[in-house]
């Protein structure tokens, strides 16, 4: 059976379900494909970090200087730990 036979004889659901997931595979080949053009940047700011850190005079410029790369990346928030009413679960502080 072809392809066009087989979306010509299936129902809604047989196609709501083959576009899917050609619409999961597109994205996986975007994410793959961006993360094959990002890895090797990423590759070589880290050396350039780890290079500017070590011949750096002090260790503040040290830190200073490995943390350029990364300079325009957003920080992550701190996160709270758990206090002992909250039965071990993470609880974000807007919900408490």
């Amino acid at each position: 059976m072809s392809g066009w036979a087989w979306w010509a004889s299936t129902d809604a659901v047989g196609r709501a379900v083959a576009l899917l997931l050609l619409g999961m595979s597109v994205a996986s080949w975007v994410l793959i494909l961006w993360k094959l053009w990002l890895l090797p940047r990423a590759a070589r700011d880290l050396q350039r970090a780890v290079a500017a850190f070590w011949q750096a005079p002090s260790p503040e410029q040290a830190r200073a200087a490995a943390a350029a790369p990364f300079a325009g990346l957003p920080r992550p928030r701190p996160r709270q730990r758990p206090g002992p009413g909250d039965a071990g679960l993470f609880v974000p502080a807007k919900l408490r």
